[in-house]
């Protein structure tokens, strides 16, 4: 997340890394700071933006580079990618409370499928099914997960 918010605000991969270690410090440093655990992401983002437009200006400064993003284009993209991030958080923690809601033999199923090194049909001989019953079962759970988050989603936009 941070890693991609400073790509969107730096060119290259020095630059980035160089940010990074910057944004890494002030956050080692501050994080007594930090009152709610639960806020670091946009807290460290908000490091990130500031580390990220300091680091323009110097380098602003020291180059005959031309090519410079402005301010405001840069804000925008800082802006995008930490709403961006919050969405994404936000649907995992839907995620994680439509998987609480299935039974519990299908909700180990799913994480035995995306977190062991098993192929479909090994896990499939495991369970003692068909590759292809596997598939299916797989694609109704993740339609389920789905409509859940979906339909949680629309709870709280009423």
């Amino acid at each position: 997340m941070l890693r991609g918010m400073i790509r969107n605000g730096v060119r290259g991969q020095m630059e980035v890394d160089e940010v990074m270690q910057r944004v890494s410090l002030i956050a080692w440093k501050k994080f007594g700071q930090l009152n709610d655990p639960s806020g670091f992401p946009k807290w460290a983002a908000t490091i990130a933006r500031f580390e990220i437009m300091k680091f323009r200006r110097e380098r602003a400064k020291d180059s005959k580079d031309s090519l410079q993003f402005n301010d405001t284009l840069t804000e925008m993209l800082m802006t995008e990618s930490i709403e961006e991030t919050e969405i994404r958080d936000h649907r995992i923690h839907l995620m994680e409370e439509c998987l609480k809601e299935l039974p519990e033999d299908r909700r180990e199923l799913l994480m035995m499928a995306y977190e062991s090194e098993s192929s479909m049909k090994e896990l499939a001989e495991q369970i003692g099914r068909t590759p292809d019953a596997l598939y299916q079962m797989m694609s109704r759970l993740r339609i389920t997960l789905l409509l859940c988050i979906e339909r949680k989603m629309g709870k709280q936009a009423l």
